[in-house]
């Protein structure tokens, strides 16, 4: 039996090879996001990109937000709320949100190391079925990968662990804080990102 993905779908369940229908997707949800923030803008983290797709949804006895008062960007914002929303809606279908007694608890934290100045965050679910690692990644893995990584310069991780899933990305700090001529989230990379990542094989 073929494993389970574990990144959840477009919410209309568009299949991973029909890359023509996921582009035009996500193209229309960018440019959504897009027109509701202005360049200039700076988003709280906690307020304004988790607590709508967690605590507000599926309850705060169920999620925690853990973590300082830190405002992004508006590329930033559409970046990592488009990340936290596929997060989120894969926990519904596949993880912590679709039992009732799972749990979600998100922390984030600026660290100045050796390696940098760069913003932390870590999705860890805990409670939910016990997940099985997939063979190819989903539309939401790669929409994740494609807006953190080609649109943000950062990294991301992700591990089946026994009680759920663990998500980790780390993004510049200043890349993600600063604001400039550039603040907006350019869809075309994303679509280059996920046509490159989601192809079908021939």
């Amino acid at each position: 039996m073929r494993p389970r993905q574990c990144f959840a779908q477009e919410a209309h369940e568009v299949p991973v090879h029909d890359i023509r229908h996921v582009r035009v997707t996500v193209a229309a949800r960018l440019e959504d996001r897009r027109k509701a923030l202005q360049i200039g803008d700076r988003i709280q983290i906690h307020r304004r990109l988790l607590e709508p797709e967690t605590a507000a949804v599926y309850g705060e006895d169920r999620v925690q937000l853990e973590g300082p008062n830190i405002r992004v960007n508006a590329q930033a914002t559409l970046a990592i709320g488009m990340a936290i929303h596929e997060l989120a809606t894969n926990a519904a279908k596949y993880g912590a949100f679709s039992v009732e007694n799972g749990h979600v608890h998100v922390r984030w934290s600026r660290l100045n190391d050796a390696r940098g100045d760069r913003l932390i965050l870590t999705w860890k679910e805990s409670g939910g079925p016990r997940p099985d690692a997939p063979e190819a990644k989903g539309f939401g893995s790669q929409l994740i990968r494609a807006a953190i990584e080609a649109n943000l310069g950062g990294t991301t991780t992700s591990a089946w662990e026994e009680d759920g899933l663990r998500f980790d990305m780390e993004v510049d700090f200043e890349d993600v804080t600063n604001i400039g001529d550039s603040d907006f989230l350019s869809h075309e990379k994303i679509q280059k990102a996920i046509g490159r990542q989601g192809a079908a094989p021939s």
